[in-house]
């Protein structure tokens, strides 16, 4: 719980955007690579927060997402663009032990059922290299997305 709490006052500091417009998931992990047995596997499951780019939104340049599980959180950033395929991140993961690490990786897949913005869902597949800050480890989510009233 005490990472959560963290995560979710860094992530209210980062997004200093009054009027955002935010939306939420519970994030399944449908496939991941070798390279992650010490850090997620399939079935693994987190409640996703995506914050995607749009000043027509109320969210400014850069997009976020911020994961949470029982134990960590990990918190991304895509500056001056949205996630996509081809786009890098660089984030932060905080640990059970309340440790603080940086990490950048890159986004080997990212497909939307619909663009963010007017409709209130999006069902999106990701798959993000260096998850959770494992080198080599590239982890496939799935995401219902619903847009926060």
């Amino acid at each position: 719980m005490r990472p959560f709490i963290l995560v979710m006052a860094f992530f209210g500091a980062v997004c200093s955007a009054r009027a955002e417009t935010l939306w939420v998931a519970e994030a399944r992990v449908i496939a991941v690579t070798a390279a992650c047995s010490d850090t997620t596997k399939v079935g693994d499951f987190y409640r996703a927060i995506y914050r995607p780019m749009g000043t027509s939104i109320g969210n400014g340049a850069n997009s976020r997402l911020a994961l949470f599980s029982q134990r960590s959180a990990f918190w991304m950033v895509v500056p001056n663009n949205t996630f996509q395929f081809g786009v890098n991140y660089t984030g932060q993961i905080i640990s059970s032990t309340i440790t603080m690490t940086s990490n950048s990786g890159g986004l080997l897949d990212w497909q939307e059922s619909v663009a963010f913005g007017a409709p209130a869902s999006s069902n999106v597949t990701a798959s993000l290299a260096n998850f959770y800050g494992a080198k080599g480890c590239t982890a496939t989510l799935r995401m219902p997305f619903i847009m926060l009233p």
